[in-house]
């Protein structure tokens, strides 16, 4: 055979084999190699420096790794870090408590690295003190028994699993343990054969109503996994309780009862129902009272007897109940189930809203130390009654909900004494498949801001995490270019005297970093976000922090490889966005792209598009920017960004996208954002006419 046919051939045997290799889904990237990160421990009332404080890492299961370090004479303990992880803080004199600790270059996506210690406070102890844990809704039903994805089973496969239930809580357990105390609203019956199918979609307003909406059930099993991962007493003042009738409420007391989780909230009977779960801990006793804001008048108007179920809420009966615990307990916890289910879309009840603060100030007047909501399921902020907290809303901690805005959650850790709350902090979690993680870096960031900017809040943007008390502020500086986007660094927000000529806020929630951003040790990196099978993480990728995103086609590939974040966000029409990332490497066919819809239901198609090639960039340069400005379209209430890579459609040449620090920016006007003291925490990105800096503060301890 002649040499030139040999050579031909073996060069298209070569390009056979190369073309294969790429068609071999990517694994994930290296580990990130450890850094030291140093924690500064104050105190949560004075914020002085706690000398002395120590420190432990702790497994997934909450266990100490190693020997504890001790914090020197200035609050900080250093501490090794390569991904996020718990560690245990206990110091003489202070209630212990677990807290996520991240990397300092976790997540800037695209903004400054901390430069300092991480801030946490820690309350002081003494005698008369207890420290609550509160938890939103749980549900193990529906969705939980269904695939996430065609790549990813189920969370759940049999009801009667007790195992697996647990195994949905135990990334939490650390943090519910840490305290004398937990709390948790159960947000459906627990029956021993429980419906598996995935909820029917529906509006949160036509869900509050009760339209078009199944029963919702969960398995008995769930009550030991409640038990597993610490939480003493769940509250049953849920509007769904009733929705397997009595013999529902029936099956859901004794399946607390066997474990030893106390309940109050719904009964049999009405005044099964309004009975206060009284619990003696560390020689206080804590009352637990709560009830739901349901419907109980007929179609004529009058009252309907009650029905075994949920307490149901009456400014009247409300005050009563709280009353007649207060004569029994030190301390009164009170658990509403009122106000507007805040499931994503911008719909709210504004009667209902007005219900749950009439509620509210009713318990507070009549004697409760913390009043807390569990409706919402986003995270919302805490408010204070006449100096009683009323905590809106953490979100839930399990449920199957299939929206961006209901994906993130948060921890209250309070410490009551003698009848009032004392200290108050919100650690951030996220619903990753459906179960609850604690998450650092921007994602945590992000979470922090959105629960400190409740209109009227008492709670202050610390690093990570929101706290009250809430301590002075000092002032500092973010550098930017002119016409680049700029994301603030962790906890600053933006002085009332800055100028900058747009102020937004990150719709993605720093996610977009591709961080590891979850204590979880199994996670590998770009949390909450969808990859397919050709993408991968990698420390080769990064643009900013430890790792980017690498994606490739090969050269016999046909299909496109795309990304995004697990769901759609909502947003309203006329808003302006920007899709903005950072490119390490990219071949010809890469792209920017988002789509849009009608609808949150995201078994519904897109409505629209919009796209912006990436130009090619070669790996030797610098990150390239690449952004695609919009306006949101009349009618369309969600977005989903996407990022694209399409093969090149010939043979000899594969293609390859490696990117990082991708965020959706929705633009704000800074007259209307502006207030007598900022911005506001919510706003956490910039873009700056003219080269120069901006004034921002942040809380100093």
């Amino acid at each position: 055979m002649p040499k030139p046919l040999i050579y031909l051939g073996l060069l298209l045997g070569l390009g056979l084999v190369v073309g294969l290799l790429w068609h071999v889904p990517l694994q994930q990237g290296g580990e990130a190699p450890a850094v030291q990160a140093g924690v500064l421990v104050v105190d949560a009332l004075t914020g002085e420096p706690v000398p002395g404080a120590r420190l432990v890492r702790l497994d997934a299961r909450g266990g100490d790794l190693g020997t504890p370090l001790e914090a020197d004479d200035s609050g900080v303990v250093d501490v090794a870090v390569a991904t996020p992880r718990l560690v245990r803080l206990t110091a003489d004199g202070y209630v212990p408590q677990v807290v996520a600790v991240g990397r300092p270059d976790d997540g800037v996506a695209g903004g400054p690295p901390l430069d300092r210690p991480q801030v946490v406070a820690i309350s002081p102890d003494s005698d008369t003190t207890v420290s609550l844990r509160v938890a939103g809704q749980v549900m193990m039903g529906g969705g939980l028994f269904q695939p996430i994805s065609s790549s990813i089973g189920p969370v759940l496969d049999d009801p009667a699993d007790a195992a697996a239930h647990a195994a949905v809580l135990a990334a939490v357990g650390p943090l519910l343990a840490d305290a004398d105390l937990s709390l948790a609203t159960l947000g459906a019956p627990l029956v021993s054969d429980p419906g598996t199918s995935a909820p029917d979609p529906v509006s949160p307003g036509a869900a509050a109503a009760g339209e078009g909406s199944a029963p919702v059930t969960a398995s008995t099993a769930t009550s030991g996994a409640l038990a597993d991962a610490g939480i003493d007493v769940v509250s049953l003042a849920n509007g769904r309780l009733a929705d397997a009738g009595s013999g529902g409420v029936d099956q859901t007391v004794t399946a607390l009862d066997e474990v030893g989780v106390a309940h109050f909230g719904a009964g049999a009977t009405e005044e099964q129902a309004w009975a206060p779960a009284l619990i003696e801990v560390r020689g206080r006793t804590v009352a637990f009272v709560g009830c739901s804001d349901i419907d109980v008048t007929g179609p004529d108007g009058q009252q309907i007897p009650f029905e075994p179920g949920p307490a149901p809420c009456t400014v009247d009966r409300l005050r009563q109940g709280v009353a007649d615990a207060a004569a029994q307990a030190d301390d009164v916890v009170v658990a509403l189930d009122a106000g507007t289910t805040r499931s994503g879309e911008p719909e709210y009840d504004a009667d209902a809203d007005q219900r749950a603060r009439d509620l509210a100030e009713a318990a507070a007047s009549a004697g409760a130390t913390l009043v807390v909501d569990s409706r919402s399921h986003q995270p919302r902020g805490i408010v204070s009654l006449g100096g009683v907290p009323w905590a809106l809303g953490t979100g839930d901690l399990v449920d199957d909900n299939t929206t961006w805005a209901t994906l993130p959650a948060t921890l209250l850790h309070a410490v009551l004494d003698g009848g009032t709350v004392t200290t108050a902090s919100l650690d951030p979690l996220a619903m990753v498949h459906y179960r609850p993680v604690p998450v650092s870096g921007s994602l945590a960031d992000s979470i922090a801001r959105q629960v400190t900017a409740e209109p009227g809040g008492i709670l202050g943007l610390g690093d990570r995490r929101a706290r009250w008390p809430v301590p002075s502020s000092t002032s500092e500086s973010v550098d930017g270019d002119a016409g680049v986007i700029v994301r603030l660094g962790t906890a600053q927000t933006l002085d009332a005297s800055a100028t900058p000529a747009r102020v937004g806020r990150d719709l993605l929630w720093g996610t977009g970093s591709m961080e590891d951003l979850e204590t979880d040790p199994a996670a590998a990196g770009s949390t909450l976000w969808a990859l397919g099978r050709y993408v991968t993480t990698s420390m080769e990728s990064t643009c900013s922090g430890v790792q980017g995103l690498r994606l490739r086609r090969g050269p016999l590939s046909e299909k496109d490889v795309v990304i995004s974040p697990q769901y759609r966000e909502p947003v309203v029409p006329g808003t302006r966005l920007t899709l903005t990332a950072n490119v390490r490497l990219a071949s010809e066919g890469a792209s920017l792209e988002v789509r849009w819809y009608r609808t949150l239901d995201p078994t519904k198609r897109s409505s629209g598009a919009q796209s912006v090639a990436i130009t090619p960039h070669r790996l030797s340069g610098p990150c390239a920017p690449v952004r695609l400005d919009l306006t949101v379209p009349p009618d369309m209430v969600a977005v989903q960004p996407f990022i694209r890579l399409s093969p090149r459609h010939d043979v000899n040449l594969a293609a390859e996208l490696r990117v990082d620090d991708v965020r959706l920016v929705a633009w704000s006007d800074a007259a209307v954002s502006s207030t007598a003291t900022g911005f506001g925490p919510l706003l956490d990105t910039v873009e700056l006419p003219d080269s120069g800096s901006v004034p921002v503060s942040r809380l100093r301890g």
